[in-house]
């Protein structure tokens, strides 16, 4: 069974989608593949899930009828593989987990530092209130 890995471009438009969103992040990390990542995808113009045509079996046995008995249990493996695992998926598209988390850190790491400095920088008055106390 063979399924079309995402372009470079696909990937790319795909893990800005993800990185906008902690809550994307933090389903891949739990192993979850949530219908909203499906959707993050679907927003981004890239189909993750297969579609009709897109798993197309091939199996040099004598059977005829389509799919044979071998390519329906690879399928059916395949299903219970995606639902245990959605890096699964993912490398079946081109990236395996790590090189997706690295992409992912990379591209959540500015904006969660510029948040981190916003957030926890102490006020002008906040600081000159504790300087005085």
């Amino acid at each position: 069974m063979r399924l079309e890995p995402l372009s470079d471009h696909e990937w790319r438009r795909f893990l800005d989608q993800i990185a906008v969103q902690a809550g994307h992040i933090a389903a891949l990390l739990d192993r979850d593949m949530p219908a909203e990542l499906v959707h993050a995808a679907a927003d981004a113009g890239v189909r993750l899930l297969p579609d009709i045509g897109d798993l197309d079996p091939e199996c040099s046995c004598p059977g005829w009828e389509m799919p044979c008995r071998h390519a329906a249990a690879l399928a059916y493996q395949v299903s219970w593989l995606l639902d245990a695992d959605p890096f699964v998926l993912l490398l079946l598209r081109g990236k395996d987990e790590a090189e997706l988390l690295g992409d992912l850190h990379g591209r959540s790491a500015a904006p969660a530092t510029e948040l981190a400095t916003e957030v926890f920088a102490p006020a002008d008055g906040f600081a000159r209130r504790a300087a005085d106390a």
